[in-house]
């Protein structure tokens, strides 16, 4: 598990688990005098390493040697960001049948507002089975 660093930040929605990598979204109410007022919070992503936690890539941007802090970085919404999700981002289809992608279109994984390229292929995800009798 990690503890969070920053007071009152908790995951509010389902992680993604992709090629050994957890990525997921937290949410940092901010604090406000009256508890009847709906304050807009902070909204981070997470990415990290399922075997131990550590970052995947430098998150703050600092350009420093990769941290703790690097696990997450901000993402500029005055909503509550919902879960990430897993899509196909197009490539050329030069197979024969339309309806399947021949391994050149690539993963990306929206992440708040935006896309992300995750780096694997169709190709990455496909295990084909044949079967056979003898």
């Amino acid at each position: 598990y990690i503890n969070f660093s920053n007071n009152g930040e908790k995951v509010l929605s389902k992680p993604l688990v992709f090629q050994n990598e957890i990525f997921f979204n937290t949410y940092e109410p901010k604090a406000s005098g009256d508890a009847c007022i709906v304050t807009a919070g902070t909204n981070r992503s997470y990415g990290v390493n399922t075997a131990d936690g550590s970052p995947l890539a430098d998150g703050d941007d600092a350009g420093s040697d990769i941290t703790e802090t690097d696990r997450s970085k901000l993402i500029s919404s005055a909503s509550f960001i919902d879960s990430q999700s897993l899509i196909i981002l197009e490539g050329e289809d030069n197979s024969d049948d339309d309806d399947t992608p021949d391994g050149t279109a690539t993963i990306g994984r929206m992440e708040g507002t935006g896309i992300s390229d995750t780096g694997a292929s169709i190709d990455d995800l496909i295990d084909k089975t044949f079967w056979y009798e003898e």
